[in-house]
């Protein structure tokens, strides 16, 4: 073994070259032939190798054909880097995601690998070292991990003693954030990844969704969350419909069962409540939900077969400035029902002078939201 600055002890050959594992290989088996060879020569014995002070992994060779014999590493074949020319230099590691040192107990200094696989249900999502799906926690914040004691249990997260690769077409950033106790955990697009373990082959999602707070990733990073309905207390109409960040919903009269007829200006006004990953009703929703696609190809939620809407005047949570405008427009209730009566003044947000158009063209989604 040596001391490598950036990779601590790490394996040599006698000379103090440093060794790697090629991820191609597999247990006994060299995959490396031609001009791999050129770049990364084997490490040949006449007799078999002895391992030298503080090394701890299991040394031993193959046989290749050509009947020469090359050093393993834990049972991997080891080998040598071209363009390293000095002892401890490990300018191979990394190469390709797929060249690696070897520590002295022979594990590799392998980052956590994040690629892409394609589930029959979901697309193409995102993976860990192990090949099992990638999970989004809802609890979690941006660089913070909020999984803890039995938590963790559950959901393991994707921990990364050597830092991270995305490969493959993966556009969402990658990166790592340190759980407090000095491991470093995976994030995507800056939130922390974990596994389920319930999840036992390339693919599962089995748990995709569960509690309405965990969901898989896709190739970009976005998690495959569906539209959450949930409920806001309003002042003095009781239980609303809210979306997304706890913008309330409403309903528009001159739609049918299953139609909007709502487009162009008037989406302006009133942005359908869109979505790519279904529907999902939080707790004490009671109104059934669905969807309906538009003219465009999008696809909009509906509440008892009524599409949804938000209003564009609405800037926080809790407003409620589109109801009863034009005497079309209504929040609803739990049961997914129009609300049809007038707060009081005070407890709606008043809005910016505006006219309420309504559409008789096939629906055309403008900006959406």
């Amino acid at each position: 073994m040596t001391s490598s600055g950036g990779s601590g002890e790490i394996l040599t050959d006698s000379n103090g070259m440093t060794l790697y594992i090629f991820d191609r290989d597999t247990e006994g088996v060299s995959n490396c032939s031609g001009g791999c060879l050129n770049a990364w020569p084997p490490l040949i014995v006449d007799e078999a190798p002895i391992a030298g002070s503080g090394v701890t992994a299991d040394i031993g060779t193959i046989t290749l054909a050509d009947g020469t014999m090359q050093v393993t590493v834990n049972g991997f074949p080891a080998y040598g880097f071209q363009s390293d020319s000095a002892e401890g230099d490990r300018s191979g590691n990394g190469a390709g995601n797929n060249w690696w040192v070897f520590n002295v107990d022979g594990t590799p200094q392998r980052p956590a690998k994040i690629s892409l696989t394609t589930s029959t249900d979901m697309g193409d999502i995102l993976v860990g070292t192990s090949g099992l799906s990638l999970y989004i926690f809802d609890r979690d914040t941006d660089g913070v991990s909020n999984c803890s004691g039995g938590c963790l249990s559950n959901w393991p997260p994707l921990l990364a003693e050597y830092g991270a690769a995305a490969i493959g077409d993966i556009t969402g950033t990658v990166s790592t954030i340190d759980r407090g106790d000095g491991v470093q955990q995976v994030t995507i697009n800056s939130f922390p990844a974990y596994y389920w373990k319930g999840d036992v082959a390339e693919g599962d999602t089995t748990d995709n969704g569960v509690g309405s707070v965990w969901w898989v990733f896709n190739a970009d990073g976005t998690p495959q969350r569906p539209a959450k309905v949930g409920l806001a207390e309003h002042s003095s109409l009781g239980s609303i419909l809210t979306a997304g960040a706890g913008m309330s919903l409403y309903l528009f009269d001159n739609d049918t069962p299953g139609m909007s007829n709502c487009s162009g200006g008037c989406l302006e006004s009133w942005p359908a409540l869109l979505i790519n990953h279904g529907t999902a009703a939080l707790k004490d929703v009671t109104g059934t939900l669905g969807t309906i696609t538009r003219g465009d190809g999008s696809v909009q939620v509906t509440v008892n077969d009524m599409p949804v809407y938000y209003w564009a005047n609405d800037a926080a949570a809790g407003d409620a400035g589109g109801h009863s405008l034009g005497s079309v427009w209504w929040l609803l209730n739990a049961e997914g029902n129009a609300i049809r009566q007038m707060a009081e003044a005070s407890q709606i947000q008043t809005p910016t002078p505006t006219t309420v158009p309504v559409a008789t063209a096939v629906p055309v989604v403008g900006s959406g939201y």
